[in-house]
C-alpha cells in the first residue's frame, strides 16, 4: 500500500469508525510514519521511538482527536507493559537498573490507562477492559510477545478503577481534582482535590482495602505513626503522612477505597457519590492546606 493509500484509508476511518477502530488506524499510522512499508513487522525492540512520537500526537490532538490516540498510545505501550508485568510477578534476578526501568513501563503504561478512561464517556467505558484487552492482545502477536493473562489485566484495571471512581466522583460532587505528573506519584499522590468554598486542599493517594491495611502496619512497624494512630487510620479510613525528603517532602492523605463504605463501582465510576463528598469533606477539615502546593505536582 502507498502512502498516499495509506492516509486515505486513514482519514476515512477516523472520520466515521468507533473510537476503537479510529485508536487502531491511530497506532497503525503512527507506525507507517516510522517504519514505511514495513510497519506491519512490529518488534518491542522498536517500540519506544513510536510510543514517544504517539505521545507527542497525543499532545498535539484535539478533543475530538484525543481519546483514539490516548487509546492508541495504550496499545502501544501494552507489549513493554505486559513484559514487565511478568518481571515483576516473577521476580526475576535482574539488576536494579533492568527492574527499575520496567517498573517505570508499568508505571507508564498505568498512566496511560487512567488518561485513556478518563477521556472517554460513559457509554465507551462499559466496554473499555473487554474491547482494549482483545486489541492488545492482537498487538502483542504482532510484537512476538506474550500479553498480559486476563487476570493480570483484569487486577490493573480493579486497582486503578478506585482512583479513576475518586477522580469522576469528586469531581461531579463540585470539587476541584487534578492528577498529579509522574513524580508526583512517585511520591505517593494520585491527585490533588480542592474544596472550592475554603480553597484547602488535599494530596490523596487512594488504596485498595488490603493494601491501605498492608501499609498502616509498615507505618506502624517502622515508628512513622503511634499505635494509637494506626488505630484510628483502621477506624476512620484514612492517614496523613509525610514522603520524601527535603525540598520533595509532601504531605499525603491515604484513603481506603472500599466498596463497603463508599459504595459500589460500576464501569469506572462509583453508583453514587455522596458518601465519598462527605469522606472528602471530612479528610479536608481535618488536613487541608491552603497555600501554592495545590498544583505544585499536577501535569502540565
Amino acid at each position: 500500500m502507498s502512502r498516499h493509500e495509506h492516509r486515505r484509508q486513514v482519514r476515512h476511518v477516523t472520520q466515521g469508525g468507533s473510537v476503537y477502530e479510529r485508536a487502531v488506524h491511530e497506532m497503525n499510522d503512527v507506525l507507517y510514519d516510522a517504519y514505511g512499508q514495513d510497519w506491519d513487522h512490529l518488534r518491542i525492540e522498536r517500540l519506544s521511538g513510536v510510543i514517544e512520537q504517539m505521545k507527542r500526537r497525543v499532545e498535539r490532538a484535539d478533543a475530538e482527536d484525543r481519546p483514539a490516540r490516548v487509546i492508541a498510545l495504550l496499545l502501544l505501550q501494552a507489549p513493554r507493559a505486559a513484559r514487565a508485568q511478568d518481571a515483576m510477578d516473577k521476580r526475576h534476578g535482574h539488576g536494579y537498573h533492568h527492574r527499575s526501568k520496567r517498573l517505570y513501563e508499568l508505571i507508564d503504561f498505568n498512566d496511560t490507562f487512567v488518561d485513556a478512561v478518563l477521556s472517554l464517556g460513559r457509554e465507551h467505558r462499559r466496554d473499555f477492559v473487554q474491547t482494549t484487552y482483545t486489541l492488545m492482545q492482537d498487538v502483542c502477536r504482532r510484537a512476538r510477545t506474550h500479553m498480559f493473562t486476563y487476570e493480570q489485566f483484569e487486577a490493573i484495571a480493579h486497582g486503578l478503577s478506585r482512583e479513576i471512581a475518586v477522580y469522576l466522583g469528586a469531581h461531579a460532587e463540585g470539587f476541584e481534582v487534578h492528577m498529579t505528573s509522574r513524580v508526583a506519584d512517585g511520591l505517593g499522590v494520585d491527585m490533588q482535590i480542592r474544596q472550592p468554598a475554603t480553597g484547602r486542599y488535599i494530596n490523596i493517594d487512594c488504596k485498595t482495602t488490603s493494601a491501605y491495611g498492608h501499609r498502616v502496619s509498615t507505618l506502624e512497624y517502622e515508628g512513622r505513626v503511634s499505635e494509637r494512630a494506626a488505630t484510628l487510620a483502621l477506624s476512620k479510613g484514612y492517614i496523613r503522612i509525610a514522603n520524601g525528603r527535603g525540598d520533595e517532602r509532601v504531605l499525603v492523605v491515604l484513603f481506603r477505597v472500599t466498596h463497603e463504605i463508599i459504595g459500589e463501582i460500576r464501569n469506572f465510576e462509583f453508583v453514587g457519590t455522596r458518601i465519598l463528598a462527605q469522606k472528602l469533606d471530612e479528610m479536608i477539615a481535618a488536613y487541608g492546606e491552603v497555600g501554592d502546593g495545590f498544583y505544585r505536582y499536577v501535569e502540565d
